[in-house]
Parts: structure tokens; C-alpha cells; sequence
């Protein structure tokens, strides 16, 4: 008889556990963890990891981490209604720092392009101020065959030639495209995984070709000779 009450018992504690109602505070934040998730393997994709600094990496995947141990804490807990009422303010607090925490990560990834531009750009900033920098390059390859923007006059390869032809013509027509995004144009909305994976793959190729331009300063520095005269480091900056 004894061993019946106690496996009753069991069976009860254990059907206990099992029930589960909706919550508001976990249906959010089992939405903004799944997204979470979902937007930082896009943009922390192999592809994409040469935007971000090996520690703001971490430091992301670290608050990921965080977000899922949190939530699965407040899934586990907050089960019904019920126990919501019981410990409300906890619940609440839990949910509001998910909120948080993915803003902070949304911070990161949404301007993670600062390896090719400065902090504090919006996304359509930035990328209307690349597209000028673009710009330059192609006219100076188109008109005079070097790389214009460097402090010495070089030639730009004949290999390299094509390469910068067909990046700027794939540029131009991504930050058309990108322009037409209103989202871009602030940080009052979180980008989504389309909007990310596209920002990113802009300055993918703008990165390619600033590459290919760092490249061939490198190699004529290495060489100890250019193709005309050095200019004045202050006319470089003036212009």
C-alpha cells in the first residue's frame, strides 16, 4: 500500500512537471531566442566571419550562450500561468534581459562591417561612403590605369584590371538595390537575415577589392620601387 502512495506520488510530481500553458513572457522569448539563433549563424557564417574582430566574435557567441541559458531557465520554471503569478518580477526581469541581450547582439551584427568602415555608420552610411571610395578606384583604374587612392603613383596590374571591372559593376548594382532598404537607413529597427546576409556580401566584394589595392602597395613597398615619383604624404591626405 505505502509503495503505492509513493509511486503515486511520483506519477503526480512527474505529470506536474510535464504541465505547461502559455505564457506571454515565454511565447516572447522563445521567439526572440529562435531568431537570435537563427540571425547569428547567418552572419557568423564562415563566409562573414572576416568582418568581425576574433573577440567581438567571442563576445557574441558568448551572449548567445547566455540568451539560450536564460531562456531555458525561464522555459523550465515559468510553466503556466501560475507560476507566473508566483514569481512575476523574476519572470518579467528574465524576459526583458533576453530582450536586451539580443539588442546587444544585434548592435554588433547590424554594424559589423568595421573592418572596412568607421563606427557609428548606419548601414546605408556606410555604404553610400564605400560606393565613393569605389568610385575613385574605378576612375582612376579607367583613366589613368593606377590606384589613385595611394600615397605612391601605381599601376594597376592587367590581371587586375578585369577584377576591378567586373567588382565595381557587381557593387553598383548591390547598392542600388541596398539604397532601396529603409531599414538601413537607422538602427531603429533590427536587420533581418536577408538584409545582414546582403550588407554583408557587399562588403564582401568591397573588401576584395581594397584587397587587391593593399596588395599592390605591399608588393611595390617590398620591391623598393614604384612606377612614377612618390607624392607628398599632405597631397595624398588633401585629396
Amino acid at each position: 500500500m505505502a509503495d503505492q502512495v509513493v509511486e503515486g506520488l511520483k506519477k503526480a510530481k512527474s505529470s506536474l512537471k510535464q504541465e505547461r500553458k502559455p505564457v506571454s513572457q515565454v511565447v516572447a522569448a522563445q521567439k526572440a531566442t529562435k531568431q537570435i539563433n537563427e540571425f547569428v549563424k547567418a552572419a557568423l557564417a564562415e563566409e562573414n566571419r572576416w568582418v568581425l574582430h576574433p573577440d567581438e566574435q567571442t563576445s557574441i557567441v558568448e551572449t548567445l550562450q547566455s540568451i539560450n541559458t536564460l531562456y531555458q531557465e525561464l522555459y523550465d520554471k515559468c510553466r503556466t500561468p501560475y507560476h507566473f503569478e508566483k514569481n512575476a518580477a523574476k519572470y518579467i526581469t528574465m524576459q526583458q534581459e533576453i530582450s536586451h541581450q539580443v539588442s546587444c547582439i544585434h548592435l554588433s551584427l547590424d554594424q559589423g562591417f568595421y573592418l572596412t568602415e568607421p563606427r557609428g555608420f548606419n548601414p546605408g552610411q556606410a555604404i553610400e561612403l564605400s560606393w565613393k571610395e569605389i568610385q575613385k578606384i574605378v576612375n582612376g583604374v579607367e583613366s589613368e590605369g593606377i590606384w589613385c587612392r595611394l600615397p605612391l603613383k601605381i599601376e594597376v596590374a592587367e590581371e587586375d584590371k578585369g577584377t576591378v571591372t567586373e567588382l565595381s559593376q557587381k557593387l553598383k548594382t548591390d547598392q542600388e538595390q541596398l539604397k532601396k532598404n529603409p531599414r538601413l537607413n537607422s538602427f531603429d529597427q533590427p536587420l533581418s537575415i536577408k538584409d545582414i546576409q546582403a550588407i554583408y556580401g557587399y562588403f564582401q566584394s568591397v573588401h576584395e577589392l581594397l584587397e587587391k589595392e593593399s596588395k599592390a602597395l605591399e608588393e611595390v613597398l617590398k620591391n623598393g620601387k614604384s612606377s612614377e615619383e612618390s607624392i607628398e604624404l599632405e597631397q595624398a591626405l588633401d585629396e
